[in-house]
């Protein structure tokens, strides 16, 4: 990712989504190790996107309980 997000936001996104996938929330990657690989693939750009929905998803699951299913 960009400058503008840390390795820690970066990290909390993927312990978040994997968490998700242990817990067996529907995702559409079947397990940790197929969204690892999906999330190495992605550009500079998506992951940023992804760190953006994520940053989003906290704060519509602060305000209202709902959380959006990602990637």
């Amino acid at each position: 990712p960009s400058p503008a997000y840390s390795v820690f936001l970066e990290e909390q996104f993927i312990h978040w989504q994997l968490s998700r996938i242990a817990c067996g929330i529907p995702h559409e990657l079947k397990d940790e190790s197929e969204f690892m690989t999906a999330y190495s693939l992605a550009s500079p750009e998506q992951k940023n996107l992804l760190c953006e929905f994520y940053l989003c998803n906290l704060m519509l699951e602060k305000n209202t309980g709902f959380m959006i299913n990602l990637y």
